[in-house]
């Protein structure tokens, strides 16, 4: 699996990465000591033949975006929503740290953090 991302959601670990031109998300049941494919259904509005173009874990949640649209899995639930309010940036290269994403938008030469996911806002990081 190459470009790879990993995540820690409920105990498992979660590994994301590309292989054969689609995403593949491997988990590690820590408990059991045994790797598994996720079986995930595609994600509403994803357009055929888009590739995520990043991906990153957050708040128990796998974040993932094709070229134009980001979409939130929610593993317990099993399910794909389209994130809104992450459509409102591109975001690629991100990073999570504490459960903010951050992401450099180099166009506008900003960095930008979505610091609160429960009240969906993006903020300019001020660097000083």
């Amino acid at each position: 699996m190459g470009e790879t991302v990993a995540g820690i959601i409920d105990g498992k670990i979660y590994v994301i990465g590309e292989c054969d031109l689609s995403k593949r998300v491997m988990v590690l049941n820590t408990e059991k000591q045994m790797w598994e494919t996720a079986e995930m259904t595609k994600p509403p509005g994803l357009k055929t033949g888009h590739l995520w173009s990043d991906c990153v874990v957050m708040e128990g949640k796998i974040y993932m975006r094709d070229l134009d649209n980001s979409f939130v899995y929610v593993p317990k639930e099993k399910k794909w929503e389209m994130e809104e309010m992450l459509n409102s940036h591109k975001w690629k290269y991100a990073c999570v740290l504490d459960d903010v994403l951050y992401n450099y938008d180099c166009l506008e030469n900003r960095l930008r953090a979505c610091s609160d996911t429960m009240h969906k806002f993006w903020v300019v990081v001020k660097i000083i």
